[in-house]
């Protein structure tokens, strides 16, 4: 039984908007209609980027602080341009109204809080402006560009507009000046080479929006949609059952001790349920894609390096059998070269490794980008490289960022619930990572060691049987006893390398090492969690340490093997 993949979410493209709060030199009328038309002219170079047909489906969403003068001004524009509004605040609530001091402007804020689709309140102690540079920086995380109204003045303190713009650049995020002075004249900062900011701008939405256009043999996004969502269940057993022959009386390694996370919270205070409600049933199919093209590719090789057997064996068949039975062995020596060419066609026509890794790498983003989104942020997230066009290999990327872009900015409060919630979810995943991570180099380990052996023993056991027949001689006493130390000078060594290939293909010693590394490091940093009161800088840093951890197989993978082409299935 199959499904179909899940229609991936439509396009989303959210503006960050940004400026001062005090703007004593500016026509606020004139201002409001600068913002509007920037506004305008950046949407309709997003749809214009679009096919056609998907132009009105582009959906939209504000970015913005809500803080006093420029970014309630911004903000009143995107939603009047149909922008949704999500809003990263460096305080909760009540102690934000705190920081306005003209009851116009707060309640102007407070209007602009209830018609928000996500709220995200930070609860940080500390210094005030420390706050303020964290919501900044998670504005930028989930911005694809920026608008601010800036004077132009170099920084004048910490989270403020200047310094903003300096880490967009920085980060590769397109930034639009509107001049916080009348009349208001729009700039580009940085090195672009657009003629004018309405070209660049067509530049970024190209860029960001426009679909890649591949030839259908490279189109491994239009084949992603086009999969159907099924198991491989005689791949799947075949390679279970050649890995639990090996594994025959191992010894099962004892589990790390530690203390067991906190439980889960509830599903209704899960802090993450919004954001998973879009990304989890994406992750579940591509980790079901993965399981099935990994069976599949490990197991045609598996099929090609033991069809040795069969091939050796019916081949003494030929040389030493009666001559009734010489065409059986010669007819089953071609039927098994047959089938394992019609595998090794199969496998790179249909690029079920390439489909692996992919399918791979997008579930673990996904899966990881959840610990990443508690804090606002998509580390997970690759960002764009503007001087590099994308081509066809970077499909995934373009995927994830769509799906990360349609889960947008989780709506979370950031006091002791949160702490509590953030850290059950975090120590629950590094907890089940790390024993997944300890398991597999425990078994790795010892399917490497027992593959080394057999091939060892084979080819030491080949030598042995060739100096066995050299010592008795062609002409022994005991009758069939050349032909037999024949037979086996020739399959031990022909069946030892079998053995060090399938220990070399599957890496099992080398991923051994590194998922031991892997797993060590995770149970350190459950270790480190458990010294100290949690706090939201300790749980990040955390959060960011274990991400880049569980993230590093699966990008190496992807980089190497994103280039190779796939063909239609």
């Amino acid at each position: 039984m199959s499904a179909s993949v899940p229609p991936l979410p439509e396009q989303t493209l959210q503006i960050g908007v940004i400026g001062h709060r005090a703007l004593p030199d500016a026509d606020l009328d004139l201002l409001a209609h600068k913002a509007t038309e920037i506004l305008a002219s950046m949407i309709a170079a997003a749809r214009k980027a679009l096919p056609e047909p998907t132009r009105s489906q582009l959906q939209l969403r504000c970015i913005s602080s809500l803080a006093e003068g420029s970014d309630c001004l911004l903000a009143e524009a995107a939603l009047a341009q149909g922008c949704s509004l999500a809003a990263p605040l460096p305080f909760q609530r009540a102690i934000y109204a705190k920081d306005f001091t003209d009851p116009a402007a707060l309640a102007r804020h407070q209007r602009l809080l209830t018609l928000a689709g996500s709220v995200y309140e930070i609860d940080a102690p500390g210094a005030k402006a420390e706050s303020y540079l964290a919501a900044s920086r998670i504005l930028l995380a989930q911005s694809d560009i920026v608008l601010a109204i800036w004077d132009g003045d170099a920084e004048r303190g910490i989270g403020g507009t200047a310094q903003t713009i300096r880490e967009a650049l920085l980060a590769d995020i397109p930034v639009v000046v509107i001049a916080a002075q009348a009349p208001h004249s729009l700039h580009v900062p940085g090195d672009g080479m657009a003629a004018t900011p309405q070209a660049q701008i067509e530049g970024w939405m190209n860029h960001l929006l426009a679909p890649v256009m591949a030839k259908p043999r490279h189109d491994a996004l239009a084949q992603y949609l086009s999969e159907p969502v099924k198991a491989a269940p005689l791949a799947t057993w075949f390679v279970r059952t050649v890995e639990r022959w090996l594994l025959i009386a191992a010894k099962p390694q004892p589990q790390p001790q530690s203390e067991p996370p906190p439980d889960l919270p509830d599903p209704s205070d899960d802090p993450l349920r919004q954001f998973d409600s879009i990304v989890e049933p994406h992750r579940r199919n591509f980790d079901l894609l993965a399981s099935r093209y990994a069976a599949l590719y490990r197991s045609a090789f598996t099929v090609r390096l033991l069809a040795v057997l069969p091939a050796t064996a019916f081949g003494i068949i030929s040389l030493y059998a009666a001559p009734t039975l010489a065409n059986l062995g010669l007819s089953g020596q071609l039927l098994v070269l047959a089938v394992t060419l019609v595998i090794a066609a199969l496998d790179a026509r249909l690029g079920w490794h390439q489909r692996f890794v992919a399918y791979r790498y997008l579930a673990e983003h996904l899966r990881q980008s959840r610990l990443l989104a508690l804090f606002g942020t998509t580390g997970a997230l690759a960002p764009p490289h503007f001087d590099h066009q994308p081509g066809p290999e970077d499909w995934a990327d373009a995927v994830l960022r769509r799906i990360i872009r349609a889960a947008g900015l989780p709506p979370l409060n950031g006091g002791d619930g949160f702490i509590a919630a953030a850290g059950a979810i975090i120590c629950h995943e590094m907890a089940e990572q790390r024993d997944f991570y300890l398991a597999r180099a425990s078994k790795f380990a010892v399917l490497g060691q027992r593959l080394k052996r057999a091939g060892t023993v084979l080819y030491v056991a080949g030598f042995g049987f060739t100096l066995l027949r050299l010592v008795t001689g062609p002409a022994s006493h005991v009758p069939g006893l050349a032909t037999t130390l024949a037979m086996l000078a020739m399959i031990a060594p022909a069946l030892s390398p079998v053995f060090f290939g399938l220990r070399s293909w599957n890496e099992y010693s080398s991923l051994a090492d590194r998922y031991r590394v892997t797993g060590d490091r995770l149970a350190r940093l459950l270790r480190l969690y458990s010294l100290h009161p949690a706090n939201r800088a300790k749980l990040e840093t955390i959060a960011a340490a274990a991400t880049t951890l569980m993230l590093a197989e699966s990008r190496d993978w992807h980089s190497a093997i994103k280039g190779h082409d796939l063909k239609p299935l």
